[in-house]
């Protein structure tokens, strides 16, 4: 038997955003997220998910290139600072 909404929780999957995000994106609590799964939403449901989680998606990809920029521009000396203070 096929789960309500296979097709947004393989989405989420696949891009490796968690449910709890996506929740907390769309303003709801995880569990009354979880609770909305249970249930086939509506096409236009589905396409604000969809676009909620390519936001989360981008929003990484942002952060991941301002660390890689910032890690770039350090001297070998605060390379070794921060992997210290971990």
């Amino acid at each position: 038997m096929k789960k309500a909404n296979e097709d947004i929780r393989t989405v989420l999957k696949e891009s490796g955003v968690k449910q709890w995000e996506l929740a907390e994106k769309y303003g709801k609590s995880e569990t009354g997220f979880c609770a909305m799964l249970r249930h086939e939403l509506s096409g236009e449901e589905k396409a604000r998910l969809f676009m909620l989680i390519q936001e989360i998606v981008d929003e990484r990809n942002e952060n991941k290139k301002k660390r890689q920029e910032r890690l770039q521009n350090m001297s070998k000396e605060e390379l070794v600072e921060m992997i210290m203070q971990r």
